[in-house]
């Protein structure tokens, strides 16, 4: 009777990716670089030897235009078996391989078998999933699979150049060195079934991860080698960061001609389309204690309704008053309160859950102010008297976005919306009605990644107009990639 003799399994020494994701998540930002109209393309990779992850270097190209490596290993007794290489642009990836939505998912993956093996299968695929608070609960919203082999088929062994390639039988068992060449799209536009019926079509979101947030977005990409029976399978499983390509419509035509030729904005007087009027507020209050006061505030916002982060949001204020003091009051810019809010809704259907009493952690609501808004007195503006009785003010503002900003998202379960929002007036000297906190007015926007063709919006704040976003404690460094000098 013969002895079964153990195997010595394969153990991974290139990369603990259980522990680079958790890493990654726990720095809790995927910050990312504003995309310009094309990326580069891929330079030519020199390689430098086996190394875990690196970008090579050429002089006469660009390191922005090269790719950046990114190699996987399982090894045994110190010989790698399974090797997955991905290759990034390396203006945007820096922890982790990361790819916008306008290039494909590159890279190759190499076994090596020093003996005859039976493999059924060898698969790559990408998912991505949307990760609820409990570790057990997610939502796959991609899934795409790509066989690189598979029994039935031939294979080819790769032989260095020069050399006639060999094929070997499908049925026969593997030995030697082999490599598969992959290059894989995430489509533009996902599908999945909406919260209360129908179908919802989305973008695909982009990698989210923050620690006070109950959900995530990650990406991964796996390959399996399927080994034959009683042996257990190779298998590596890597995240990646993904950056959707999203662009505003084109500017009104007059702000076009502002932004080409360097000249200030006009107002809504003048370029009415420009411009969205909201609704005019009331604002009553008691002036100096004394004086009971009526004033009218109208917020404008740049049309068209949708920015591109690392970019700005022009804004207009026009306040009418019978009381000249009230608007002059009201005009200072330390007494408005406009900010960027965003609101992040996650909620995943109690019938997808494994498990139903995990429905008070897998559904809520996040909600916050990310920056405010400068304002100062229009350069080419006259505030003048309506009538005897009437007076005007107005003042010209905008929010400053941060390259680092998640892009608006309407995925079913995970949601991340942004709005332009009014508080109460703060001055000394005029007390108005209701708490600070109070929402005076609310305008739905969309935050996106990328330009529209023609110029680009520029900041009109004058020097030292800056906000203070970090004294909202929202905005952090972004980690993982570059920032908005990595695309122009």
């Amino acid at each position: 009777m013969s002895t079964a003799v153990p195997v010595e399994p394969p153990t991974y020494h290139s990369l603990d990716t259980s522990a680079a994701y958790a890493n990654t998540t726990q720095n809790d930002d995927f910050g990312a670089p504003v995309l310009g109209d094309d990326l580069p393309e891929y330079g030519t990779l020199v390689p430098s030897g086996p190394v875990r992850s690196s970008t090579a270097r050429l002089t006469s190209v660009p390191e922005r235009t090269l790719p950046k490596e990114f190699t996987y290993k399982i090894e045994s007794k110190g010989k790698p078996i399974v090797v997955l290489n991905i290759l990034a642009p390396a203006a945007i990836s820096k922890n982790i391989p990361t790819f916008s939505g306008q290039e494909p998912i590159k890279g190759n993956v190499r076994l090596s078998l020093d003996k005859p093996e039976a493999v059924q299968s060898i698969v790559l695929s990408v998912a991505g999933s949307y990760i609820t608070g409990v570790e057990d609960e997610k939502t796959t919203f991609l899934r795409i699979l790509h066989p690189l082999w598979a029994q039935g088929e031939d294979s080819r062994r790769i032989v260095p150049p020069g050399s006639s390639s060999e094929v070997v039988r499908s049925d026969a068992k593997l030995q030697g060195n082999y490599t598969w060449s992959f290059a894989l799209d995430i489509p533009a536009e996902l599908t999945l079934p909406a919260t209360n019926s129908g179908i919802v079509s989305f973008c695909p979101p982009q990698t989210f991860s923050e620690r006070t947030m109950h959900g995530s977005i990650s990406y991964f990409v796996t390959v399996k080698v399927k080994r034959g029976r009683l042996r257990a399978d190779y298998k590596i499983a890597v995240p990646i960061g993904y950056i959707p390509i999203t662009r505003p419509p084109v500017f009104p035509p007059l702000r076009l001609i502002s932004y080409r030729e360097g000249t200030p904005l006009l107002g809504p007087d003048i370029d009415p389309e420009g411009w969205l009027a909201l609704e005019p507020v009331q604002i009553e209050g008691m002036l100096f204690k004394v004086r009971p006061v009526n004033v009218t505030c109208t917020l404008f916002v740049a049309n068209p309704l949708s920015y591109t982060r690392g970019s700005v949001i022009p804004l207009y204020m026009r306040l009418t008053s019978e009381s000249q003091q009230a608007v002059d009051l009201l005009r200072a810019p330390k007494a408005i309160s406009v900010c960027l809010q965003r609101r992040i809704v996650f909620r995943v259907p109690q019938k997808m859950l494994k498990n139903p009493e995990n429905l008070h952690t897998t559904q809520g609501k996040d909600m916050r102010d990310i920056t405010g808004a400068v304002w100062w007195s229009p350069a080419q503006v006259n505030d003048d008297t309506l009538s005897s009785e009437e007076h005007i003010r107005h003042v010209q503002g905008e929010l400053h976005l941060g390259s680092d900003l998640k892009p608006s998202s309407a995925m079913p379960y995970f949601r991340i919306e942004y709005s332009v929002v009014l508080y109460p007036f703060s001055t000394i000297g005029l007390e108005t009605s209701g708490s600070e906190k109070h929402l005076l007015q609310e305008q739905k926007i969309e935050i996106v990644t990328s330009f529209a063709p023609g110029p680009r919006a520029v900041r009109a704040a004058p020097p030292g107009y800056e906000a203070d976003s970090n004294a909202l404690g929202l905005v952090e460094a972004p980690i993982g990639m570059l920032s908005s000098t990595g695309f122009l």
